[in-house]
């Protein structure tokens, strides 16, 4: 491998002895070997340290990068910092990946020119006896040949917002000066992903699945939703990304799509909160986020049957602030 590999592959690693093996060893056969392995060792306080020295020892392609624990965000930013790759490319550290992902990912970016490169589609599996290789990939799925697009042509790719489903031109990304947000446990995603979609001169597409997400452990995804500011994380995470949409003047393109992948996961996330006054501030945060047009398009969707009683929640909401706003001022302008 030269100085300038193809593709840089970073993974945030923290406290997670009993997947990481794993995860690596599905990277280090990646039939694409130009790549270098960038694992950002995020203050981790279990054996995870000693299996990252263990493998580098086996494979010069591994960097390990020590940090104290900042979050998957600052270590996923730190990777980004120090690596060398023509593309750069995201994996949890609990996750695998099939043996043709980043080849089939570099070939496609370099086909079309690509400033970002996207997978459609990703599997789940529960468990924790999941050993490489995982199935016998070349009969499960193979490459969709698809011209470029841009996101005003294909509005739909904002329902699609994970770092680890895609790899990036690391000109692209520095030209734009993006930054993953930091400090916070959950949607880090959201805001990133949408600005890098919007902002690609060419997106490529390759049709999945190539990679596995393991959501069912402890300290997952699913896990971590039944905390209430992790929660917050989510609407700060949504406020921000409104707001960079409204900025380029192409919210009127995204905002069904947007609101669609939002709304379906606020309505997810509120199940969760059994405590009334926890679900009353996430509710009241999030009509906070929504005004009156935002509703009425989410109304014009398919979550219209599956959420009906709380958008109507919302919108009576809405009725009922403008109708209190319109009293006032009449008030105020009798006196």
């Amino acid at each position: 491998m030269g100085s300038n590999p193809k593709v840089s592959i970073i993974i945030p690693v923290y406290n997670v002895e009993q997947y990481l093996e794993d995860c690596l060893k599905s990277i280090i056969h990646q039939t694409l070997q130009d790549i270098e392995i960038i694992c950002v060792n995020d203050g981790s306080t279990d054996n995870s340290l000693s299996i990252l020295n263990k493998l580098s020892q086996y494979d010069n392609r591994i960097k390990i990068i020590n940090q104290r624990n900042a979050g998957a965000g600052a270590a996923r930013n730190k990777g980004i910092s120090v690596a060398n790759g023509e593309y750069i490319g995201f994996v949890d550290s609990d996750d695998i990946i099939a043996p043709e992902m980043y080849e089939f990912f570099y070939n496609k970016a370099i086909e079309v020119n690509a400033d970002m490169v996207i997978m459609g589609e990703i599997e789940t599996f529960v468990g924790d006896n999941i050993r490489f290789p995982l199935i016998e990939f070349e009969e499960q799925s193979k490459i969709m040949s698809l011209d470029s697009f841009i996101a005003i042509e294909y509005p739909e790719i904002l329902q699609n917002v994970f770092l680890w489903n895609r790899i990036y031109s690391k000109k692209f990304w520095i030209d734009n000066h993006f930054q993953i947000p930091e400090e916070r446990k959950f949607a880090e995603d959201v805001l990133i992903c949408t600005q890098t979609s919007v902002l690609a001169n060419r997106i490529g597409y390759i049709k999945g699945p190539y990679y596995w997400y393991r959501n069912q452990r402890e300290d997952s995804l699913s896990y971590r939703l039944s905390k209430t500011s992790q929660k917050n994380d989510f609407i700060r995470a949504i406020s921000e990304t409104k707001e960079f949409l409204k900025s380029t003047d192409k919210y009127d393109y995204f905002a069904r799509d947007f609101l669609t992948f939002s709304f379906h996961l606020f309505a997810l996330l509120q199940r969760k909160i059994t405590e009334y006054q926890s679900y009353k501030q996430f509710v009241s945060a999030m009509y906070d986020v929504l005004d009156f047009n935002d509703i009425n398009i989410i109304l014009s969707t398919w979550l219209k049957n599956d959420y009906f009683k709380l958008i109507n929640n919302l919108k009576e909401k809405h009725y009922i602030n403008c109708y209190l706003k319109n009293m006032i001022f009449r008030l105020l302008n009798l006196y």
